[in-house]
């Protein structure tokens, strides 16, 4: 690619920025594709609860329904007001990485796989912060 300002080409070797001076030549290319290397995903331990035998109770006057899971995870929904029949509960927000602070920060999530307390899911929490540069 030839920039008209500079007269300058682009040099896609040496990578963007850099640029060579122009001349002309012939060159033959020949070009080989080949399949990209695919690596297994590694192997994570993370609870199956497809077929997973778990209890479910509600309590009509906090609105909420509660799901224990077969291994003792606890999770606390909130009943779907929208279903005329009152048989659907709905789970918000359970988050499935810790957050990336401190040591975590600009690292690979880390997965959530048990959690050590109840997890309320009546509600999304999770925001993004913003900051009113209006008010400076």
């Amino acid at each position: 690619m030839m920039y008209n300002r500079c007269g300058a080409e682009i040099d896609w070797v040496s990578g963007p920025g850099t640029t060579t001076s122009t001349t002309t030549t012939t060159t033959t290319t020949t070009t080989t594709t080949t399949e990209p290397e695919t690596t297994a995903a590694p192997a994570l331990n993370l609870p199956n609860y497809n077929d997973d035998d778990f209890s479910v109770s509600c309590n009509a006057d906090a609105g909420t329904c509660t799901i224990t899971m077969s291994d003792g995870q606890v999770f606390v929904g909130e009943r779907d007001i929208s279903d005329p029949d009152n048989k659907m509960a709905v789970f918000k927000g359970i988050p499935y990485v810790k957050p990336p602070l401190g040591e975590r920060r600009f690292k690979a999530p880390e997965l959530i796989t048990k959690y050590d307390s109840p997890v309320d899911a009546t509600q999304v929490d999770f925001q993004i912060k913003r900051f009113d540069w209006s008010m400076k």
